[in-house]
C-alpha cells in the first residue's frame, strides 16, 4: 500500500494544488491565519488527479490540500501542466474584477493569464478552459470577496458662515445632508455600485457646532441585507483651540445598490472580524425588524384612511 506524502515544501504555502477540486468551505478546519491560504480560506474538496478523481479527502488530506504545492504528493500523474497555480487580485475596480494565474512547475513559474470577473452582472467574462483551474479561480474569489469587511470612512467639514443660522449655530439640514454624503460614500466603497438613499432612523442633535469647529463623520456599512446595506454615521464635532471632542449624533441609513437602469443588484456581504463589528452587525438585523414593522404599521393606516 503507498503512502502519500502530506507536507508541503516551506516556500510554497501560497500555491494551491492543480488538482484538488474544492466544493465548498471549510471554517471548522483549523488554520491560524486561513486568509494567507492559496484560496483564501479553508475549503473541503475531493481529489480530481488522474485514477484518483471523487476521492473523498480526510481531514489530514483535507489539511495539506489547503495548504497547496503539491509535486511531493503521490497522485500526481508523471506527465502534468504544472505542479501548483498561484492567484492572484491584480484589478478591483467598480465593473471588473481581474484574477491573474501563474502556472508554476519544478519551482519554476510557466504558462500564466488573466481571468475576468464582472462585478455588474456577477458572472465570469474570462475563464480558463481547465475547469479545475476555474473552480479553483472561483472559490479565491470568492474567498476575497468574503474578506470584503467595513471600511470605516472619513468626512470633515469646517463649518463655515453659509453653513449656520443666524445665532451663528451649524444648521440641521447642512447637518443631514453630511451625513447622507458620507453614508453614501460607504455605501459606494463596499458594494463597488451605484448606491441611493432609502431611508434614514430619526435623529437626536446632541451639541452645538459653532462657526469654524471641525465636524467629523465617520460612516461604515454595519451589515448588508442582499440588495440593501444599512450605514451608521458617527459624528463629532472638534475644537482645534480647547482641543475638545463631542459627540453631536448618529444615525442609520438604509441604502439600496442599483445598476444604470435604476434596477437593484446584489452587494457582497460584510463579514464582521471584531467584537464591535459583530455588535454592530446585529443591532442593524434588529433594527431592521423595527423598521419592518413600522413600515407595515403605516401601510396599515394608510388603508384604513
Amino acid at each position: 500500500m503507498s503512502t502519500i506524502n502530506l507536507i508541503p515544501s516551506l516556500g510554497a504555502l501560497l500555491l494551491a494544488c492543480p488538482f484538488f477540486f474544492p466544493t465548498h468551505r471549510a471554517d471548522d478546519i483549523a488554520f491560524q491565519h486561513p486568509v494567507r491560504l492559496p484560496l483564501g480560506a479553508s475549503w473541503r474538496g475531493v481529489c480530481s488527479a488522474p485514477g484518483h478523481e471523487q476521492t473523498v479527502l480526510s481531514c489530514i488530506e483535507l489539511e495539506a490540500c489547503n495548504l497547496g504545492y503539491a509535486k511531493s504528493c503521490s497522485r500526481l500523474p508523471k506527465n502534468r501542466l504544472c505542479d501548483a497555480v498561484r492567484f492572484a487580485i491584480v484589478n478591483d475596480s467598480a465593473s471588473r474584477i481581474s484574477v491573474k494565474f501563474v502556472f508554476e512547475m519544478d519551482y519554476l513559474p510557466g504558462e500564466h493569464g488573466l481571468l475576468e470577473y464582472d462585478r455588474l452582472s456577477n458572472t465570469w467574462t474570462s475563464t480558463h478552459p481547465e475547469p479545475r483551474i476555474q473552480k479553483l479561480a472561483e472559490c479565491f474569489l470568492q474567498a476575497y470577496l468574503d474578506r470584503q469587511i467595513p471600511i470605516p470612512t472619513a468626512m470633515n467639514e469646517i463649518v463655515l458662515p453659509n453653513d449656520t443660522n443666524p445665532l451663528g449655530g451649524l444648521l440641521g439640514g447642512r447637518l443631514m445632508h453630511w451625513i447622507d454624503l458620507a453614508a453614501a460614500m460607504a455605501a459606494h466603497r463596499h458594494s463597488h455600485q451605484y448606491a441611493v438613499t432609502a431611508s434614514i432612523d430619526h435623529m437626536d442633535f446632541w451639541t452645538p457646532v459653532h462657526v469654524g469647529e471641525l465636524v467629523v463623520l465617520r460612516s461604515s456599512v454595519n451589515r448588508v441585507f442582499t440588495t440593501s446595506m444599512e450605514i451608521g454615521v458617527q459624528v463629532t464635532v472638534e475644537n482645534y483651540i480647547a482641543d475638545e471632542c463631542k459627540h453631536v449624533s448618529s444615525a442609520y441609513l438604509t441604502f439600496v445598490a442599483v445598476d444604470a437602469a435604476g434596477r437593484h443588484v446584489k452587494v457582497p456581504p460584510v463579514i464582521p472580524e471584531t467584537e464591535q463589528q459583530k455588535r454592530r452587525y446585529e443591532d442593524a438585523g434588529r433594527r431592521r425588524e423595527i423598521r419592518r414593522a413600522e413600515r407595515e404599521r403605516r401601510r396599515s393606516n394608510i388603508a384604513r384612511s
